[in-house]
């Protein structure tokens, strides 16, 4: 009894432990990573597309693929943080996109140089084909002009359309690239190696690229570097109307190494009689795992394939070389393959349910034993497979294979060039072979499969986790862990994926929905079932908000707005908050429970400066949005002190022009439920020169003569008096705020009002929810300016002399096509020169003298006429010689006397 009781608690135990492996086994959304273990890249019925990632030495995370404008693809990168959030430092708002062509444009592949450098890889397309296309990015998002021709390489390989659909980076630093070129009969793949200024190393190959041809057409889908430095690419290729899996080993100099394989390619036994094969990685004692999907009864199931070191199928994995990832009786497809650790290994791609292709990853648990040593024939083969090895010799394509009558031919021209067109193999026929083998990494011209529908919109909905085997009989039941993703409408896919040194795997994929918009997904899981500390998105963008364009752009004002998705949640509050300052931020108080206090800080003058000009500027930063006053010489209630502006902001600041003596000024500041309030003062002293002063008080009453009108018709709310000629403005402006526009979903409009003129904001839209503040993307625009030596020498836009100049321009210049050009000519040489005008008082004075005719004659055409404004001008100008030429003459009599 004893004994049966004890053999009861171990089957028990045994139990338990089983499940606790299968408990951690499955893969879940990582909450801690953006929304919920997503972010997503859908804005405005745009098109995004993910094919490929990378993650840096620091945990950021590279992702690859295409951007569509309402013309064409371009380059796209997107570099997020550990969190998902997108990285300020790479391009202030952590996406680039590159326009290579004149047409679709798109990455395909993408690499790290040891130097933080990322490399991009695809293609370009012309008028007629696309050609190869390469990028090289400095780690915060800017070309590298010493790369190729300032920062790009295209590069033609035949005559039809070449893609490189892969690339790795060796120890060396070099870029080995993988692709495909049409050629004439059908495609070949493409092998070449680059130089980390990304000029070809002509010691690859031939000319620094070998082209390979396998069957009656291939293609390239991934690139490895073994340990010994040998290049295995895979992919598949297409033989009497069958398609099937391959992997080609070149050397390290390019040329295909005839010990791997049979005669340098290995394929996989009869078991898999049409396949296909793309990503690849290696694992321990060189054992190579490929993803791959393979057609049985007019079905796809996603199959897992191992190959030894030689390029032989591993008999010892699941008997046979490879083992199915079953997800259901449907299509199921993997694209790419990874190591988790020693045992493990973690894939992606789509399963079908229910005509829906759905995202997948899957891992499987690996055995210890070591690989046997089997050794490929020919036999293997259902036929005999027919390989070309290309070279280019004298401006021909040479087939080496003895006897092959289908020679092809190249002509070179700066590089490889163009393939002599024949008959070709179509993608209509090929697409005979394997049904349903749309795979969305490679949008290629494909010999072995067409496009997946474009895709937008995806939404995690739940996280099926479903632990399941192979078909029946499989003796890999408890191997394999399928996680399944569903979509809330449309198809979607694992494309890429990465691990990460913690052991997250984050994939890249697209989806689509029913109006064919694509939608890039990046998506982190995590194989642990605890769950996770809620990680605050009060900075953070959601990929659920996009802002709207701005528009209507004046010298004070903007309009733009936003649009909020049904899954953010109850929406308690939206708007648009803006800012000089990259990412504005929201800091109002979120709720009444909002413990933050408002504090006052006078960020110019400092205490016991010495201002040496009449002019300067009293700058105020507050902790809370806010309206503040200012007075001078005692500190009064908030109702009694003169106001900034009237808007609540965390930014304010006035002109001032003080007499020479020692001030003291007191600002107080009070939120917008007038619950808070702040209180700060300063202490200055005013020393202008006499003389200078003098010149400008003669001056200045000038100037007041002829901007009195201007001044009167100010349609500005400030009630403080024009500082004259050489005075600031007093009129306030924002510098950063916040919109309020409602609540709840759907789109909504946001006007920008008091904006700094002349000024580069920044602005994203933001929503509310449960006392959380999310943001959406963030679009920058300039607000317009005026005059720019003009403003820099009177030292402000509202300043009535740049307003007579601007009503002068607007009124006369912008209205006749000369006008327009000197307008245009001028805004083009004026800044460097007003920004000289601006750092230096001496040059700021005698500007203002020399604007002074130019400003007399502007208010004349402005209240008389242009024509009038010129006469008067000419006979002005004749008296004032006449007088000049009759002073001259009196005085030089009385010498003479």
């Amino acid at each position: 009894m004893r004994k049966k009781n004890i053999l009861t608690w171990c089957i028990l135990l045994v139990v338990f432990l089983l499940c606790i492996e299968s408990s951690y086994g499955a893969y879940t959304l990582d909450t801690d990573f953006g929304d919920n273990g997503q972010v997503s890249e859908s804005f405005g019925g745009i098109s995004n597309k993910g094919f490929a990632v990378v993650v840096q030495p620091d945990g950021a995370i590279v992702v690859a693929g295409s951007k569509s404008s309402s013309a064409d693809q371009d380059f796209s990168l997107i570099r997020y943080l550990a969190d998902g959030s997108y990285d300020s430092s790479f391009n202030i708002d952590g996406r680039v996109v590159t326009s290579i062509g004149r047409a679709d444009d798109e990455i395909l592949a993408v690499g790290l140089l040891a130097d933080g450098r990322i490399v991009a890889a695809g293609y370009s397309e012309n008028d007629t084909d696309r050609d190869f296309a390469l990028a090289c990015y400095f780690p915060d998002g800017s070309l590298d002009p010493s790369f190729g021709d300032q920062g790009t390489v295209v590069m033609q390989i035949g005559r039809g359309h070449d893609e490189i659909t892969a690339l790795a980076v060796t120890p060396e630093n070099q870029i080995v690239i993988a692709g495909v070129a049409e050629g004439t009969s059908g495609s070949v793949i493409v092998a070449g190696r680059f130089y980390d200024d990304g000029s070809l190393d002509a010691s690859f190959g031939e000319e620094g690229v070998s082209l390979i041809g396998v069957g009656d057409a291939a293609v390239a889908e991934d690139v490895l570097i073994q340990e010994s430095g040998k290049i295995i690419i895979s992919g598949s290729y297409v033989e009497n109307n069958v398609a099937s899996l391959l992997l080609i080993r070149l050397t390290a100099d390019g040329i295909i190494d005839a010990t791997f394989g049979s005669e340098g390619v290995a394929v996989p036994t009869d078991d898999a009689e049409i396949s296909e094969g793309y990503g690849i990685t290696a694992a321990a004692e060189g054992r190579i795992y490929l993803a791959a999907a393979v057609e049985n009864d007019n079905q796809l199931d996603a199959e897992l394939f191992r190959f030894t070191i030689d390029g032989a199928p591993d008999l010892s994995f699941n008997s046979k070389g490879s083992t199915t990832i079953y997800a259901g009786p449907e299509d199921d497809v993997i694209y790419d393959v990874e190591l988790l650790n020693e045992d493990k290994v973690v894939v992606t791609g789509y399963a079908t349910q229910e005509g829906i292709r759905r995202f997948l990853v899957a891992t499987y648990t690996t055995e210890s034993d070591s690989p046997d040593s089997v050794a490929q024939s020919d036999s293997s083969l259902a036929e005999p497979v027919r390989i070309s090895s290309l070279q280019v010799v004298s401006g021909q394509l040479i087939d080496e294979v003895e006897g092959d009558e289908d020679s092809q031919q190249i002509e070179v021209l700066d590089s490889f060039e163009q393939f002599v067109h024949e008959e070709q193999v179509t993608a209509e026929e090929t697409e005979t072979v394997m049904q349903g083998t749309t795979p969305a990494v490679h949008p290629v011209t494909s010999i072995l499969h067409g496009l997946l529908d474009s895709v937008s919109s995806f939404f995690v909905g739940q996280a099926m986790a479903a632990e399941s085997g192979t078909e029946d009989g499989s003796d890999d039941e408890d191997t394999v862990t399928v996680t399944i993703l569903d979509s809330e409408e449309g198809d979607t896919s694992g494309n890429a994926l990465s691990v990460l040194d913690s052991g997250e795997v984050v994939v890249v994929g697209t989806s689509t929905d029913q109006n064919d918009t694509d939608t890039l997904t990046v998506t982190q899981l995590s194989s642990t079932t605890e769950s996770s500390e809620t990680v605050s998105l009060a900075s953070a963008t959601s990929s659920y908000i996009s802002t709207t364009p701005v528009t209507a752009i004046t010298r004070t004002g903007a309009l733009t707005g936003g649009r909020i998705l049904s899954g953010l949640g109850t929406v308690t509050k939206k708007g648009v908050v803006f800012s000089i300052a990259p990412y504005p931020q929201y800091k109002s108080s979120v709720s009444s429970d909002d413990e933050d206090t408002l504090t006052v800080s006078i960020t110019n003058p400092s205490s016991d400066d010495v201002i040496t000009t009449e002019s300067f500027t009293l700058s105020v930063t507050t902790s809370l949005s806010s309206m503040c006053g200012y007075n001078s010489g005692e500190d009064t209630v908030f109702e009694s002190m003169t106001s900034f502006s009237s808007s609540y902001t965390t930014s304010h600041s006035v002109d001032l022009e003080l007499e020479n003596g020692d001030y003291i000024y007191y600002v107080r500041c009070q939120t917008s439920d007038e619950e808070d309030e702040g209180v700060s003062s300063v202490e200055f002293t005013v020393a202008v020169d006499t003389t200078t002063a003098m010149l400008e008080k003669i001056l200045q009453t000038t100037g007041n003569f002829l901007v009195a009108e201007a001044v009167a018709a100010d349609d500005d709310d400030s009630e403080e008096d024009s500082g004259g000629l050489f005075g600031g403005s007093s009129d306030g402006f924002d510098e950063e705020g916040e919109t309020e526009d409602g609540s709840g979903t759907g789109t909504y409009s946001s006007i920008l009002e008091n904006l700094k003129p002349g000024t580069i904001f920044y602005a994203r839209a933001y929503a509310i929810v449960g006392g959380t503040v999310y943001y959406g993307d963030e679009v920058t625009f300039r607000t317009d300016d005026s005059c720019f030596i003009a403003t820099a020498s009177y030292g402000s836009v509202f300043h009535p002399m740049v307003e007579i100049l601007r009503d002068f321009r607007d009124s006369y210049l912008l209205q006749v096509e000369p006008g327009r050009k000197f307008v245009d000519f001028y805004y083009a040489v004026s800044p460097p020169v007003a920004d000289l005008i601006a750092s230096r008082a001496w040059m700021r004075f005698i500007v203002r003298l020399l604007l002074l005719p130019f400003v007399g004659f502007s208010w004349l055409a402005l209240h008389t006429g242009i024509w009038q404004a010129v006469g008067i001008s000419v006979v002005g100008v004749w008296l004032a010689g006449y007088g000049v030429v009759r002073t001259k003459s009196v005085l030089s009599m009385r010498v003479q006397q």
